[in-house]
């Protein structure tokens, strides 16, 4: 073989070691306790059966790189599959849907945990506050959450299952099976009949005797029903990744103008937002792009926000570093204490730390108003609107 060739071929192998390594390589997820992202094995299933189920259902994906683990030592959905049924619960924490399903899974935790059921939650954030595990911790206390919750903050385990909504539930039978997939709010009757099925199906397994169908679980005192179809009002995101409905000069911005970006903008007063669902702003505002921040300026006017709202409960989501305080008018009036959320007192709400608040509640009316915040205390980061 001439040296040319040789030459050549030591080349070509040493290209094909380096890929081979980095493959190898690029495969393995970084952090203590990381997993890959896999599918759960099957257990104790014969060959026909489970060809049967793959055929019917898709296979449930391992929990990858967590963060965090509270009200729980570290463990895996494999571990848990063993002996239990799992439901897995997507949320974050300040997602008012999120908030509103948060009873039905404590309720279920309560009656199913000591029959086989698992639920999980795993948290993957909307906002960069979120990613705080202490803000998720305070979250869990707040809102009694007892069972497991698990931190994804670099969104694999999200990713895994292919997921794009909060919240959305997994229910995985005791085989790795995902047998039931739940987006969203409501449905909670059907959603546990089926927590109940494959309760069953596992003690028939076990040859344990087996729950009742008729003993399911009422609606949650503390869960107000919503009447979505009511509801005029789309969730307002105000960060210039998300905005759309601001309206400066009577016109609509798709987004946030260029020249507003991570800069502060200083807007006039004009005439109050007419159309549902549309905004103005009144004074200096710091743009990011998740939210934007109430500023104080040599202009003396306080930073506002108005708009006009079609829904029974208005939610705000912030974040402020020490309390800060800020005045709800409704319909141009100081908001009576009859139509206050459970946040606002005497017309001023109380803003400390990154979580949601409610601060109008019109006591089961779906109606149309305008509502006026002037954020008289500062800085005050605000993300979100959300209804109910």
């Amino acid at each position: 073989m001439k040296k040319k060739e040789i030459i050549t071929t030591i080349v070509t192998l040493l290209v094909v070691a380096s890929v081979i390594i980095i493959l190898e390589v690029s495969n393995e997820r970084v952090g203590s306790g990381s997993t890959k992202d896999t599918e759960i094995s099957v257990q104790n299933v014969d060959t026909q059966i489970q060809h049967d189920l793959n055929s019917r259902y898709p296979r449930a994906h391992e929990i990858s790189t967590p963060d965090a683990f509270l009200n729980s030592e570290p463990f895996t959905l494999e571990s848990l599959l063993v002996d239990h049924v799992v439901l897995v619960d997507f949320w974050t924490y300040s997602c008012i849907n999120c908030q509103r399903t948060t009873p039905y899974l404590n309720a279920w935790h309560e009656a199913y945990a000591d029959e086989g059921l698992v639920i999980v939650g795993i948290h993957t954030p909307e906002f960069n506050f979120e990613k705080d595990i202490q803000n998720v911790t305070d979250a869990v206390e707040r809102l009694s959450i007892k069972y497991p919750v698990v931190i994804d903050n670099d969104y694999s385990t999200w990713r895994s299952y292919q997921n794009r909504f909060w919240p959305r539930k997994y229910l995985i039978d005791s085989n790795g099976y995902i047998v039931y997939d739940r987006i969203g709010e409501g449905a909670y009757d059907v959603t546990e009949m089926k927590i109940v099925e494959a309760i069953n199906n596992l003690r028939k397994q076990k040859g344990l005797e087996l729950l009742s169908e008729d003993d399911t679980i009422s609606n949650p005192e503390e869960v107000a029903s919503v009447t979505f179809g009511s509801i005029e009002s789309p969730e307002t995101y105000f960060g210039y990744d998300r905005e759309e409905y601001l309206v400066v000069d009577e016109v609509i911005f798709a987004s946030a103008l260029d020249t507003c970006k991570d800069t502060v903008c200083t807007y006039p007063a004009s005439e109050k937002v007419r159309d549902i669902g549309t905004y103005t702003l009144v004074g200096a505002w710091l743009w990011g792009s998740e939210s934007i921040t109430s500023m104080q300026n040599s202009s003396q006017q306080i930073p506002t926000i108005e708009t006009v709202f079609g829904a029974n409960i208005v939610n705000i989501v912030t974040n402020t570093e020490t309390t800060r305080r800020a005045r709800v008018f409704l319909d141009g009036k100081p908001i009576p204490s009859t139509l206050s959320g459970k946040d606002v007192a005497n017309s001023v709400v109380e803003f400390n730390g990154a979580r949601l608040y409610e601060i109008v509640n019109l006591q089961g009316k779906y109606e149309n108003h305008e509502l006026t915040i002037e954020f008289f205390e500062g800085p005050i980061e605000v993300f979100t609107f959300t209804f109910g």
